[in-house]
């Protein structure tokens, strides 16, 4: 009976499970929300159900990610929506390690620097969109507007105001128009040191 194995046989056997060990790896990563550890799909939300979380990551929201993810989370320009898909069906600790560590390379900032409990309220309100009506528009929410009423005399020729625009008028604004340099009343403001 032979005990021993070719050295051979094991360096090749080794070599092709470390070979084979990281890709395996990868593919596993590859199912989490933007690659996240697997550790963080078990994270639970310690805020969850708490009065006001939602409201407060709707503020930090409004200040921090609006601007490029639109308003609602629903997506701007090549901006994906939040509102909907993957960070919907993602668990919240993958979401946390996202807005934790960001993309850089694919222009999200890592939001580390706010406290944890920031960023919790922040998933706590993007998983709050996905019943949102007002989420699942493409457009900007309807604004129910009223014209406005006013007394105040019309500005002079050339000038105008929003009373007096029609669409395709054209009006030419040369300098004699304008007011001599430091003469209306707005050059007077300054700002304060």
């Amino acid at each position: 009976m032979r005990i021993g194995v070719r050295p051979y046989c094991v360096t090749a056997a080794m070599g092709a499970i470390l070979l084979i060990s990281p890709a395996l790896r990868l593919a596993a990563q590859d199912a989490h929300f933007h690659n996240a550890p697997v550790s963080n799909s078990q994270l639970k939300n310690p805020y969850a159900g708490q009065k006001g979380a939602a409201t407060a990551g709707s503020r930090l929201y409004a200040m921090n990610c609006g601007s490029c993810y639109g308003i609602g989370g629903r997506g701007t320009g090549n901006i994906p929506a939040l509102s909907q898909g993957p960070t919907q069906s993602a668990p919240d600790g993958e979401v946390f390690w996202f807005i934790t560590t960001g993309s850089v390379n694919n222009g999200m900032p890592a939001w580390g620097s706010l406290s944890e409990q920031k960023r919790w309220q922040i998933v706590i309100y993007l998983k709050s969109l996905k019943n949102s009506p007002s989420a699942k528009t493409n457009g900007p929410a309807p604004v129910d507007l009223k014209p406005v009423k006013t007394d105040a005399p019309p500005p002079p020729a050339p000038f105008t105001d929003f009373r007096f625009e029609e669409p395709g008028k054209v009006r030419k604004i040369t300098v004699q128009d304008l007011p001599a340099p430091y003469l209306t009343d707005s050059a007077a403001l300054s700002a304060p040191v």
